[in-house]
C-alpha cells in the first residue's frame, strides 16, 4: 500500500482474519489490477466518512470500481457472512458458546434521501424513511438485520428477522422486546413458527402519564411501589431517561452504528445495499475490538 493511511484502513491482522471470507473478483487483467484490500479500504472509508461514492479519494481505487463491488459483495451476503465469523470469534474470546440462545430485537425509523428506493412515513416517529429491524445476542452483537420502508409495522418487520436469527443459530430459544410488539398473535407467531417464547420488557413507569405536574396511573388501584413511582414522576415533571433492563443492549447496538456517518441517513437506493452498510458497521466494531 503506497500511500498515507486513513484511519478507516485496515490493519494486517483484521486483513488477514476477513481476506478468507471475501470472494475472488476474477482473473480478468482488469481485476488482478485491483486489491480486494484496497477496495475494503475503499467502501470503509465512505461508511466511516459519509462522502458520496464519487468524492472517493484519488489514492484509493476508482469509485466506480469500489461501489460495483460493495454491491455486489451486499447482495451476495458476504458482509453478513463477515460478521457472522466476527460474532462467533467475539464469543468464544470471552469463554461463550458460539451460538446464542437469546436475543434483543427492536427497529429504528432513518430518513432518507431524494433518491428512488423504496420508502415510507413512520407516523409514530414523524420521519419519512426506512426502519432497520435488528436482533442482537446479549452482548449487543448484531445477529441479523433487514430494512423496510418505514410505514413497516415492528410485528411484521421483525418476523424475517427472527427467522434468519433461528436459522443461523438453532441455540435460539428467548427473545426480549419492547411494547412495540406487544400482542398475543406475535407471541404465538414465535411459539408455534420458531419455538422462541418473546418476552415484553417495558419501562417501570409505562402506563404513567405526568401532565402539569399530576401523574396519573394506569390502574385505579395502585401497589405501593407505583405509587410511590407515580409520587416521584410528579415531583420531577416527568418521566425522562430510564435505562430498561435487557433492552438497552440493542439500544447501545443503534448508538454504536450511527457512530458511521453514512448509516445517520439511508442514502442508498437499493435496500440490499443499505442492509450490507449495517452489518459492514458492525464488523469494523468487531475487527477493531479483536484485533485493536
Amino acid at each position: 500500500m503506497n500511500r498515507p493511511s486513513y484511519p478507516s484502513d485496515l490493519t494486517d491482522a483484521q486483513w488477514t482474519f476477513i481476506e478468507p471470507h471475501l470472494p475472488s473478483i476474477g482473473e480478468s487483467t482488469f481485476c488482478e489490477t485491483v486489491s480486494r484490500r484496497e477496495l475494503v479500504n475503499g467502501i470503509r472509508y465512505v461508511l466511516r466518512s459519509g462522502v458520496q461514492w464519487r468524492m472517493l479519494p484519488h489514492d484509493l481505487p476508482n469509485w466506480r470500481t469500489v461501489y460495483f463491488y460493495h454491491n455486489l459483495w451486499a447482495k451476495n451476503a458476504v458482509w453478513e457472512r463477515v460478521n457472522a465469523a466476527l460474532i462467533s470469534e467475539e464469543r468464544e474470546r470471552k469463554g461463550r458458546k458460539a451460538g446464542p440462545s437469546a436475543a434483543v430485537c427492536d427497529s429504528q425509523s432513518v430518513k432518507t434521501t431524494q433518491k428512488r428506493g423504496a420508502r415510507g412515513y413512520d407516523g409514530n416517529k414523524k420521519i419519512k424513511g426506512r426502519k432497520r429491524h435488528i436482533a442482537t445476542d446479549t452482548d449487543g452483537n448484531l445477529l441479523a438485520c433487514r430494512t423496510t420502508p418505514a410505514n413497516e409495522g415492528e410485528r411484521e418487520g421483525m418476523k424475517p428477522v427472527l427467522n434468519i436469527v433461528k436459522q443461523n443459530h438453532a441455540t435460539l430459544k428467548k427473545v426480549y422486546v419492547d411494547g412495540g410488539y406487544s400482542g398475543e398473535p406475535f407471541k404465538v407467531w414465535g411459539k408455534t413458527t420458531l419455538n422462541l417464547d418473546v418476552e415484553v420488557v417495558l419501562r417501570q413507569d409505562a402506563g404513567v402519564t405526568v401532565k402539569d405536574g399530576i401523574a396519573t396511573l394506569a390502574t385505579s388501584t395502585p401497589t405501593p411501589e407505583e405509587f410511590t413511582m407515580a409520587v416521584s414522576l410528579a415531583r420531577t415533571g416527568g418521566k425522562g431517561f430510564k435505562v430498561v433492563a435487557k433492552r438497552w443492549v440493542v439500544e447501545r447496538t443503534f448508538a454504536w452504528l450511527l457512530n458511521f456517518r453514512r448509516l445517520k441517513v439511508d442514502y442508498e437506493e437499493r435496500i440490499d445495499v443499505s442492509e450490507g452498510f449495517v452489518y459492514l458497521a458492525m464488523s469494523c466494531i468487531l475487527l477493531t475490538r479483536l484485533f485493536a
